[in-house]
């Protein structure tokens, strides 16, 4: 249900995009004495190709629930760094006809009776749902900022994408926890994601690991 979920992050030289500005690298979180991965619970590190910041993903599914949740750790290694975080569904399985939804406390994105919601620990600063290429996220911060704030789609469909807004790191790294929950419908999703953030990182991976 999703074709790609990156950050792209306004430096003070820039904005940089994962994926396109990075390196990256990906490990196991749950290994054995020799190394070896004992679950399929992800550390996914990308790091700015200029030096500027590191963003580290762990991502793994719940295993009571439709739902996968992520910490993802935003580190400023040369000056402060803003993150935004960028989704870009792929509901039912194709490349358009997707419906969206964007608030602070959650994105939605929706197609026939298929349902993805994606909710931040911390409310985001600023939430916005677009079009590609025309009304997303990157197209907007092609100028360095976030100036709009669209909602939703209405009845329009398409190839669309999701953007959150965290706050400015100045220094050092801030840590955030985000889940994603599925279902039939808007409330299944909502509730898979909501119960997943209450249980929490550390139970979640305890959980899956067994």
């Amino acid at each position: 249900q999703i074709k790609q979920l990156r950050f792209a992050v306004q430096t003070s030289t820039g904005l940089a995009i994962e994926g396109t500005d990075t390196t990256a690298r990906t490990e196991y979180l749950h290994v054995d004495a020799a190394g070896r991965p004992l679950s399929p619970a992800y550390r996914v590190t990308t790091r700015d190709r200029q030096g500027r910041f590191e963003i580290e993903k762990r991502i793994f599914p719940a295993p009571d629930r439709q739902s996968l949740i992520l910490r993802v750790t935003v580190r400023a290694l040369n000056g402060a760094i803003r993150p935004f975080l960028m989704l870009e569904p792929h509901i039912a399985n194709t490349g358009g006809g997707d419906a969206g939804e964007a608030r602070p406390n959650r994105l939605t994105a929706h197609e026939g009776g298929v349902y993805l919601t994606l909710m931040p620990s911390v409310a985001f600063d600023q939430a916005s749902v677009g079009f590609l290429g025309h009304s997303d996220g990157l197209t907007d911060l092609s100028d360095g900022r976030m100036d709009w704030a669209y909602r939703e789609l209405g009845d329009q469909r398409g190839a669309i994408m999701l953007t959150g807004a965290l706050p400015t790191v100045k220094s050092g790294e801030a840590t955030y926890d985000f889940a994603i929950g599925f279902g039939s419908t808007a409330e299944a999703s909502e509730t898979a994601a909501a119960g997943t953030l209450k249980t929490g990182y550390r139970e979640v991976l305890a959980r899956f690991n067994g």
